[in-house]
């Protein structure tokens, strides 16, 4: 076989096998130029911007890097969920959220891309709050049996003090939305009425008030009946102490059915007020009423607003932060219930007079009643001060007298009485502690100013 003989066999088996190959082929139902290409899938990814016009940092604009999707799912964990590409959200609560993006095809397939989003406080009063209540926690909080201490030092408990945590506790969740303090609300009424004798009743009428305003709040933040149910037993023991001894009045100790305090009256008001407005029972609307109207007859100087101390005790120099504030705050809850100008015009004329007056104020700064329980009293006043520029409807030159008093207050806080590095506060916002023993009640107070200044400034009223 010659050279040329030999190629022209190799052409004509390769031939051959290139036949007898696309014969199997042809019975073959895997045929390679049959099979359709895999369709491609989608793809997801999220870029996050913050919206730098929003002063409160709260709205951010998110677009969407998708492809291959006929779908597009927005999950911002908060409960709310948006289907453009590119979207601005708003978060209503500071805290941290998983922001998801889910892209998907006509044929069901999905991908999703996953960011964090630290929706975080810009204001200097969330800040300063925020250290404030790692201090209360970290310094006065008793983690075995579950309630605030009195001092840094000891493990005393004071019933009427842990009720004003639980209040404040309120105001960081509100303010936040941090579920850690719905724990710490919860823990801390555990362990009060524990330590309380496995019971919410005592013998001090104004403390059981003080638990009852709590657990309102509590309720209105956490929708939990158990602060609810709570509340209205407390309120029923209350009741209870309303006697017509010094003409009517609820009153302040147990074992004294004459003693008739501000105390004891002023947030008793507060309470049958709150619960008018919760369920609509006229007759909480009445017992407001009347122990307003009896503490206004026989406990407040009508010159100017002011209220003395108890019934009998008409010293100007035995008057409290926090019976002026308890009833202001009686005064505001019933103008919310009635619209009755004049509980609006006793709530500002007394609040105008405690601003002004020297016997409560150094400098433009409210003065306060030391330590021990006079420690809570002026926080208690701002705390409804606060209430009173919410509610109010006040007149703009009134608002901002009201709020730059308490911006005042604050920033001499934060300058002045705040040790270093715990974060202890003083019981004089003009200058720091003067003392190597810290007490809750002074902590608690200053957090009283400081979640009001802020929610003030949520609400746009200051800077």
């Amino acid at each position: 076989m010659n050279r040329f003989t030999s190629i022209a066999f190799m052409l004509l088996l390769c031939a051959a096998t290139v036949m007898q190959s696309c014969k199997k082929s042809d019975n073959n139902t895997g045929d390679p130029a049959a099979v359709v290409p895999e369709k491609i899938k989608p793809t997801a990814a999220i870029s996050p911007r913050l919206n730098t016009t929003d002063k409160f940092a709260k709205t951010y604009t998110f677009k969407g890097l998708a492809t291959n999707y006929k779908n597009i799912k927005w999950d911002f964990g908060d409960n709310t969920t948006a289907t453009d590409i590119t979207i601005e959200h708003k978060f209503v609560s500071y805290g941290i959220y998983k922001v998801t993006l889910t892209a998907t095809d006509a044929d069901g397939n999905a991908a999703s891309d996953v960011t964090t989003i630290n929706v975080a406080d810009p204001s200097s009063w969330g800040i300063n709050a925020d250290k404030g209540q790692i201090t209360l926690q970290s310094y006065f909080y008793d983690v075995n049996e579950q309630f605030y201490k009195t001092t840094q030092t000891d493990h005393g408990f004071n019933y009427w003090w842990n009720a004003h945590a639980l209040d404040v506790n309120v105001d960081a969740y509100n303010r936040t939305k941090d579920a850690k303090y719905l724990t710490r609300m919860k823990n801390v009424l555990s362990g009060s009425f524990a330590k309380n004798g496995n019971k919410f009743k005592n013998d001090f009428y104004d403390d059981m008030e003080w638990w009852a305003i709590a657990c309102l709040r509590a309720f209105d933040a956490s929708n939990d009946m158990a602060y609810k149910n709570a509340a209205l037993e407390l309120w029923g023991y209350i009741k209870t102490g309303w006697n017509d001894n010094n003409h009517g009045g609820i009153m302040w100790n147990a074992g004294d059915s004459n003693g008739k305090n501000a105390c004891s009256n002023g947030p008793a008001a507060i309470i049958a007020a709150r619960l008018y407005q919760l369920d609509k029972k006229q007759e909480d609307l009445d017992w407001a009423v009347k122990i307003y109207a009896w503490e206004k007859q026989y406990l407040v100087n009508a010159a100017n607003g002011l209220v003395w101390d108890s019934y009998g005790n008409y010293n100007d120099g035995w008057r409290f932060t926090y019976n002026q504030g308890t009833y202001v705050g009686a005064a505001v809850e019933l103008y919310a219930c009635t619209k009755d100008l004049k509980y609006l015009n006793d709530a500002k004329q007394t609040t105008s007079s405690v601003i002004t007056d020297p016997f409560f104020n150094n400098g433009g700064v409210l003065i306060g009643n030391g330590t021990g329980d006079g420690g809570l009293f002026k926080g208690i006043f701002i705390r409804y001060m606060v209430q009173l520029i919410i509610k109010g409807n006040l007149d703009a030159s009134t608002q901002s007298t009201y709020s730059t008093y308490l911006v005042n207050n604050a920033n001499n806080l934060i300058a002045n009485a705040i040790n270093s590095p715990e974060g202890y506060y003083g019981p004089d916002w003009r200058k720091l502690p003067q003392t190597n023993e810290y007490q809750s009640s002074v902590q608690l107070s200053g957090l009283m100013l400081l979640e009001g200044v802020h929610e003030l400034w949520l609400l746009d009223i200051v800077k």
